[in-house]
């Protein structure tokens, strides 16, 4: 049989919970509720991680903020 074999590649929010040593919907939550601000999509979450993790910097320390678009 000729299965095709699919990957499932980390998502940020899920290494950055790993890298912080915590389950990743409680580290999304706590994000969400103390980074983030209110009506955040899950794409500016993933973006707001992605710059974080890229510069080595912990939003729970106030090494990067979020901030709404304009």
């Amino acid at each position: 049989m000729n299965a095709v074999a699919q990957i499932e590649a980390p998502s940020v929010i899920g290494a950055m919970a790993q890298h912080y040593g915590m389950d990743r919907k409680a580290f999304e939550s706590t994000l969400r509720a103390t980074v983030m601000p209110q009506g955040t999509s899950n794409e500016q979450a993933a973006a707001f991680l992605l710059v974080a993790r890229e510069h080595n910097l912990n939003p729970f320390t106030r090494e990067i903020f979020a901030f709404p678009a304009k």
